[in-house]
């Protein structure tokens, strides 16, 4: 083993250990550094890729879906050339998730099907739990909520036997999504709630502030805007503090949708404004379709169906590109409605 590689894999471990902590940022120097020394023999070639697909997981976890994207596919070369096949399947579903957050369904698919295979050949169920999650989040997305169901219980499974708390945290979390697009806002509630719970357990910051995001759009669903907006009011600081981007847009969204729903249009409109254009410059493609959809929805309250109408039309457009068919059949819903 060449000198030094010991104090590397310490390195990275400690890499690991500050991204499963939210502080992607400090991870980043540390794997610049371990990349740069393993890079100099072809021994730590493996030691380069974990390096590499831990940078794109930092990248991730800041909401930059870009650099996250461009580290992945190297980590994925980088694997196969070295014979990691455990690395080559985390950059996979790595992947995977930055596909389905940029709205590239079919790619996201592909590359979780790949990495769902490689954890079932390796006996990770670790692997297997988080492939199993990103492709419950596709398939809700694509308007597949049945087998998008049985997807997240095989996550939440392998998760709990792994005993990875932060993503069987996550697994409940886009769980209780499916119940949001079922209209089932009580039983989404509760498993949002789940999910904060276990995230309190090991004090991870941005899901608990997830959990309470998810479930203050549930409370305004039911009409009980206090709660919501109380429910709220510790989350956007949480994602700001972090510099979460992906967090940002999405506590902002949600004020604006709440705002939207208390009939308070100012707020709502600024709130709904500033969070498109966050989706807009981070390439948050079905992000940016949601937002657009509830703003339609916001003057639809209001009365005005020209402007809803316009709204909706270009949600519809937005949403064609990448085959999102939960939400085209929310907006097909919301089109046909009477004001």
């Amino acid at each position: 083993m060449p000198p030094g590689t010991p104090n590397l894999k310490d390195q990275l471990k400690e890499a690991v250990d500050l991204i499963a902590h939210n502080e992607g940022k400090n991870a980043l120097d540390i794997l610049d550094a371990i990349i740069a020394e393993a890079s100099k023999d072809k021994t730590t070639k493996p030691l380069v890729a974990e390096a590499t697909v831990k940078k794109a997981l930092a990248y991730l976890s800041l909401g930059d879906l870009q650099k996250a994207q461009e580290l992945s596919e190297q980590a994925l070369v980088v694997a196969k050339d070295a014979l990691v096949i455990n690395v080559e399947g985390e950059a996979l579903r790595i992947l995977s998730n930055i596909c389905w957050k940029k709205g590239d369904y079919s790619k996201g698919l592909e590359a979780v099907n790949k990495a769902l295979e490689i954890g079932k050949r390796t006996k990770s169920a670790e692997l297997e739990g988080c492939a199993h999650l990103e492709k419950g989040t596709i398939l809700n997305y694509t308007g597949e909520s049945d087998s998008a169901e049985r997807e997240f219980r095989d996550a939440v499974l392998l998760l709990d036997q792994a005993g990875n708390l932060k993503e069987l945290s996550r697994a409940y979390n886009n769980f209780a999504n499916t119940y949001m697009t079922m209209k089932k806002f009580e039983k989404a509630a509760e498993m949002f709630t789940r999910a904060r719970k276990i995230s309190e357990r090991i004090g991870d910051e941005f899901q608990v502030a997830l959990g309470s995001m998810n479930k203050a759009e549930c409370l305004a669903e039911m009409g009980q805007f206090d709660e919501a907006l109380k429910e709220l009011e510790p989350v956007l600081p949480v994602f700001e503090k972090l510099d979460n981007i992906y967090g940002q847009m999405a506590a902002t969204h949600t004020y604006g949708f709440i705002y939207g729903k208390m009939k308070d249009w100012t707020k709502a409109e600024q709130f709904m404004l500033k969070a498109r254009r966050i989706a807009q410059k981070a390439g948050f493609l079905p992000a940016e379709a949601k937002i657009v959809i509830d703003m339609g929805r916001m003057f639809k309250w209001r009365g005005d169906k020209d402007k809803a109408m316009l709204y909706f039309e270009e949600a519809k457009t937005l949403l064609e590109k990448s085959g999102a068919k939960r939400e085209l059949a929310r907006l097909a819903e919301e089109m046909k409605e009477e004001i």
